[in-house]
């Protein structure tokens, strides 16, 4: 699954600790497309349902931002399930 890339950490920049947690944790990239935008994304079938599988299970409970759980899930799992499209093509 391949997910759009942006330039703001949304929303954990403005979370206590969150501007540590954005650039700490989030992959270096080379241009300004450092983090993910859940709200972007493509692949297969079976990938994308494999990866939603996942999130739902990762997911502490009802009223948590979208973004915020794949960010998380994203940084914690090492990003093996998917990919980020950072040069925005």
């Amino acid at each position: 699954v391949v997910f759009g890339a942006e330039s703001g950490c949304f929303p954990d920049w403005m979370a206590p600790f969150g501007r540590s947690f954005c650039e700490g944790r989030f992959p270096k990239a080379g241009g300004e497309y450092r983090y993910i935008n859940s709200g972007c994304w493509m692949g297969s079938a079976a990938a994308a349902f494999a990866l939603l599988t996942d999130l739902a299970a990762y997911t502490p409970g009802r009223g948590v931002d979208d973004q915020q759980v794949v960010s998380h899930y994203y940084v914690r799992a090492a990003s093996s399930q998917f990919v980020l499209d950072r040069n925005a093509t």
